[in-house]
């Protein structure tokens, strides 16, 4: 189960109540319906090869539900001595709870180049404030965006606007150019000039 959790970044809940009715293999999808979400809201989650793998092993244990324990009923409830003894083998710290498997889910996501919108999507969050905590692991992916300025600031084509008259393009790169030289230029024979409170 925490495996499949882990591949999916589901709730608790939802792992522990996931029934075959929900799945569809041919799709590689998994449906949950609004009663069933704390958003009150309907899902319908991806399924990749590691959460394939998870519930080709589940088949033929129940023919209701994914999850069963060892008398072949569904979980209602987390074990907790095991799920310490599980962390104590894992290596990993008693204050590591199930609900820490969704936040490792949705930050190895960003980490590797999801955007906060998908991951709002999968994760059934109702909207991108609600993932924002993630965003700093991710600051890679601004880099692009910047390095816009380097293509403005190499070329010849491109102008700029002043803050007085904004809807006038009135100093051209070259113009800037010339600008940034002089201040280059003087900076450091300037006296009294303070660098850090220029912007």
């Amino acid at each position: 189960m925490a495996e499949y959790d882990l591949a999916t970044g589901l709730r608790q809940a939802n792992v522990f109540d996931l029934r075959w009715q929900q799945i569809d293999f041919q799709r590689r999808t998994c449906e949950y319906y609004p009663e069933n979400m704390k958003s009150g809201k309907p899902l319908v989650i991806p399924l990749n090869d590691t959460a394939i793998n998870v519930l080709a092993r589940q088949l033929g244990k129940h023919e209701k539900y994914v999850f069963v324990h060892s008398r072949n009923q569904p979980v209602k409830s987390l074990n907790y001595k095991l799920w310490k003894e599980a962390l104590d083998k894992a290596g990993i710290e008693e204050d590591f709870h199930w609900h820490d498997l969704r936040h490792t889910w949705a930050s190895w996501l960003v980490q590797n180049g999801v955007s906060l919108y998908a991951l709002k999507e999968m994760g059934g969050w109702q909207s991108l404030e609600m993932v924002q905590k993630y965003a700093h692991l991710a600051p890679e992916h601004l880099v692009k965006h910047a390095m816009k300025i380097d293509n403005i600031m190499t070329s010849d084509c491109h102008n700029f606007v002043t803050a007085n008259k904004p809807e006038e393009e009135v100093v051209t790169v070259e113009m800037m150019r010339k600008m940034l030289k002089e201040m280059e230029n003087k900076w450091w024979v300037v006296r009294g000039s303070n660098p850090g409170q220029m912007d």
